[in-house]
């Protein structure tokens, strides 16, 4: 019974060290890639809020800017890109994009929602397994 309980912690710690591994390469940035950290920076202004991702799945959304005002304006428009990468490998390699596409400019977002002046930018990302990931700019304004 001791020996069982002694392989039963030494699995959960290994499992616990495997997860929190994947979790640090996962989240190191933010859990961005390097193109979706430049997506979130508008000239020198980079994304207010960076929430926490997931390893397995994650849809997370968040401001893009914090030096907009807070109104959102009546109209909505998205602009999306998608990217497809190798899986990480903890503590050996990053994700390796393989394939993207799509537009994630404000310019593409504000013609989508007929925007004429942008009052405030929220994104959206989810992400799969760490190999699909998906970028969206949503913008408000009038």
């Amino acid at each position: 019974m001791r020996r069982q309980t002694g392989v039963a912690t030494a699995l959960l710690l290994l499992g616990l060290g495997l997860g929190l591994s994947l979790i640090g390469c996962a989240g190191a940035g933010g859990g961005l890639s390097a193109q979706e950290s430049r997506a979130l920076q508008v000239g020198e202004t980079k994304a207010a809020v960076v929430p926490p991702l997931g390893v397995l799945y994650s849809r997370v959304r968040a401001p893009a800017t914090a030096d907009l005002p807070r109104r959102v304006g009546a109209r909505r428009g998205v602009a999306t890109t998608t990217q497809i990468a190798t899986p990480p490998l903890p503590g050996i390699a990053p994700p390796i994009p393989l394939i993207a596409w799509g537009d994630a400019s404000l310019e593409e977002a504000a013609a989508d929602g007929g925007i004429e002046r942008i009052t405030h930018m929220d994104y959206q990302l989810t992400v799969i397994l760490m190999i699909w990931r998906r970028f969206e700019l949503i913008a408000y304004g009038d």
